[in-house]
């Protein structure tokens, strides 16, 4: 069983993504955002932060960390009470990789145009994947992940490194629009 969340930039020019459970079903970015999200990366310079969000409006800080490089290039990333690492996967490639709190590998492989993502464990087993949609300057994507049972911590790494990847993507090619910024 798969799950899917959307992926929204509250803003034009931001790095920052809210994350909602299910695909938009032809709903227009605008609709969407009128319910809480499930989830908001935001970027601050070189910090990062995954928050839990909530109907009530309060928030609960699950992962949080730090680029370092000058190019960013790599991160540190803590929660749950443990550390991690992710990095990018080569100096010119956008793609990104990251270990996971129990000390399992993963990497995010681009497509060839580069509008869609897929996470590989270790075995090369697809885990989940990022469809961007090119449409829209706010509505980012849909992310599919194929383990419906995927534990909350593997499940907040996946959301915050896919949102560095989209980040990652779009920052560098000439046709791109977003930003990621982590808190």
């Amino acid at each position: 069983m798969s799950v899917q969340f959307t992926f929204i930039k509250p803003q034009y020019i931001t790095s920052n993504a809210l994350v909602y459970n299910g695909p938009p079903n032809g709903q227009s970015w605008k609709t969407i955002i009128e319910t809480p999200p499930a989830y908001e990366v935001n970027f601050n310079e070189r910090l990062m932060q995954l928050r839990q969000s909530f109907a009530d409006s309060s928030t609960r800080v699950l992962l949080k960390g730090r680029y370092h490089g000058l190019t960013r290039s790599s991160a540190d990333i803590e929660g749950y009470d443990k550390q991690t690492t992710a990095k990018r996967r080569g100096k010119f490639k956008y793609g990104w990789s990251f270990v996971d709190f129990n000390s399992n590998e993963f990497a995010w492989h681009l497509s060839t145009l580069g509008f869609s993502w897929e996470l590989h464990d270790v075995n090369g087993v697809v885990v989940a994947k990022f469809v961007c949609e090119k449409k829209s300057h706010h509505l980012m994507g849909v992310l599919t992940v194929y383990e419906g049972s995927m534990p909350e911590p593997l499940l907040t790494l996946v959301l915050l490194s896919c949102t560095i990847v989209h980040n990652n993507v779009f920052n560098n090619n000439c046709c791109a629009v977003s930003t990621v910024v982590v808190v």
